[in-house]
Order: C-alpha cells, then sequence, then structure tokens
C-alpha cells in the first residue's frame, strides 16, 4: 500500500534530521540524562503513518486520542511496562488509547526497523532524552513534537506544515499582542505576567488537545463595546472566574513565603537529619494552575468560544 508519510518524504527527512542534530546536542551535556534513540527514517515513516491511520479509527464509538512517545523503559520514572510487547499497529493504538492516563503517552521502541509498544507512561518523558512524539487529538491529523518543538509539524496527508515552534512561543506571542507590560521593578509581578501569557498558551493547547474544538475569545475587560458583537451570551458568569490568576499569585506569594521560611530554618539550630526533612517538605511544590487551566479548557466543549480577559477573568462562555 502507497504510504501518505514515505521514508523518502521531505516531511520525513526533516524530523530524521532534527533527531539527529538533538542526538549530537544530548551528547555534549554532561551528566547521566539517558541517551536520545534515533529512529530510522524507516521508523519514522511507520510511527506517523501508523497513528494517522489510528486517529481515523473508533474503539466502542470512540475517536481515537492519544499521545505515543519513542521512549525507552530506562528513560522513564514512572512507566508500566507488558510483559509482553505488542504489535506498533493503528489496530492496538486504538484498543490501548483509553487505557492511557490523562497526561501520559503509549510507550514503543524500534526493534530492526518496526516498532513495538512495551507499556505505556503516566506523565509525558523528558523532551531533552526522548525527543520523539505524535499526538492523535482529531481524526485525520497528528503532531509530531521533536524535543523542544511543540508541535514540530503538524501532518495531514496533504499540506504537512513544518512549525518548529517551542513551548514559550505562543506564550511570547500572547504577551505581545495583548501588550501585557512586565514591570522592571517587580520581580514577582513580572513572573505573575508572564505566566498569565503561559496561561493563556496552556488553555490554547488544553482546548486543542482534548480534540472537541473551540476558541478562545479575549476581550479587553470585563464590560465595553466589545460586548455587543457577542450578544446574546447565553453563558455569561455573574461574577468573573478569576481562578487561573489568582493561582498563579498565590504560587508565587507561597514560593517567596517558603523560600523565607527556609532561610530561618537554616539558621535554626536543631539536627541535621530533622532540619533537613522538615526542609525537604517546605521545598516541595505544592502544585500550580493546571488545575485552573484544565476547568476552564472544559468549557469549550460547549459551543462557541471562552470569553476571556487579557488579565485572565473568565467572563463566561457559548
Amino acid at each position: 500500500m502507497t504510504r501518505l508519510f514515505p521514508p523518502e518524504s521531505a516531511v520525513v527527512g526533516k524530523i530524521h534530521e532534527q533527531l539527529a542534530h538533538l542526538e549530537m546536542i544530548h551528547r555534549g551535556f554532561p551528566g547521566p540524562l539517558g541517551y536520545v534513540q534515533v529512529l530510522t527514517r524507516e521508523q519514522i515513516s511507520l510511527l506517523v503513518e501508523t497513528a494517522f491511520w489510528a486517529s481515523l479509527r473508533l474503539n466502542e464509538g470512540r475517536t481515537t486520542r492519544v499521545r505515543v512517545a519513542a521512549v525507552a523503559l530506562e528513560n522513564t520514572s514512572d512507566a508500566v511496562s507488558f510483559a509482553t510487547p505488542v504489535a506498533y499497529d493503528e489496530v492496538q493504538i486504538a484498543k490501548l488509547a483509553p487505557a492511557v492516563p490523562s497526561g501520559g503517552c503509549l510507550a514503543v521502541s524500534g526493534v530492526g526497523n518496526d516498532l513495538i509498544i512495551w507499556g505505556y507512561c503516566r506523565t509525558r518523558p523528558r523532551a531533552i532524552v526522548d525527543p520523539v512524539m505524535v499526538e492523535v487529538s482529531e481524526p485525520g491529523t497528528v503532531r509530531v513534537n521533536v524535543g523542544p518543538f511543540e508541535p514540530f509539524a503538524v501532518l495531514n496527508g496533504r499540506t504537512n506544515p513544518i512549525i518548529e515552534g517551542t513551548c514559550t512561543n505562543l506564550a511570547v506571542y500572547m504577551q505581545r499582542v495583548l501588550q501585557k507590560v512586565l514591570p522592571s521593578d517587580d520581580f514577582t509581578e513580572t513572573q505573575a505576567v508572564w505566566r498569565e501569557s503561559v496561561a493563556l498558551a496552556d488553555l490554547a493547547r488544553q482546548i486543542a488537545g482534548d480534540g472537541h474544538g473551540g476558541l478562545i475569545l479575549i476581550v479587553p475587560g470585563e464590560t465595553g463595546s466589545w460586548f455587543e458583537s457577542v450578544n446574546p451570551f447565553p453563558y455569561r458568569f455573574a461574577i468573573p472566574d478569576t481562578t487561573i490568576r489568582d493561582l498563579i499569585r498565590k504560587n508565587l506569594a507561597d514560593g517567596v513565603a517558603r523560600g523565607q521560611m527556609l532561610q530561618r530554618l537554616a539558621d535554626t539550630p536543631m539536627l541535621d537529619d530533622l532540619k533537613n526533612l522538615i526542609m525537604g517538605i517546605l521545598a516541595t511544590n505544592w502544585g500550580g494552575m493546571d488545575r485552573g487551566v484544565r476547568a476552564a479548557a472544559s468549557l469549550a466543549t460547549v459551543d462557541g468560544a471562552i470569553v476571556v480577559t487579557r488579565d485572565l477573568e473568565v467572563l463566561g462562555f457559548g
């Protein structure tokens, strides 16, 4: 059967070249970071082609939505491996996709010119070590992430554009077009404004990853002439939801407070074992803005747009 993404195609060649470049960079890193699994052109072709056809399959009426990562078991920290690996084919991908935890991925490795599914990861592996990931979120389209580029390419068998967008490109763009000024005299507020831009980018990615479609309409403020353009506004909130913005500032404030407490603890006379235990607990990251972004993204499953101000007040949806 003729492939949509054969080994000799330009897009497979671009992915292979980028992998080889990342592997060369990785060799220059000191420390035990594992190794980069450089797939052959044939394996890349198989990885993408099979994911594409799996995206067109249904399993018990559900559209296939899953991430697939080329990752070695020794480079994972939370993987579940199968006693017997299974074939990397569209039937197995569609069957296993619902079992993969949210935020996780199917794990594959190369065997000769073939690929096998050896298990799944509960979370995404580190890009610096295992830089190839295919995301299936809608029928007939796959996104290929290579290292820090997410996505590197969007493939649908027609245009197949190479994008090479890093995880911060969209956040930088949002910060610029929304004219969100980074204060030079307030480090904490600078961090807060930047994280708001990151949150808007994450919100867009969550919506795209959910595969239901949806828009984010960013408006100047809670009131204004813009309202006439969305009238009627069927699901406007009585009080704007500021959860994401509040979580960002709370986490920053908590970080400052923990830092001050750690410094005071370091100066306190007590047994080193007890001090280290307490410092370890205090240094733990107690969470971020993810739950606020996740809750807002779910609103996009209803027809229409999520309406958000430039200062991250969610005004409603639909």
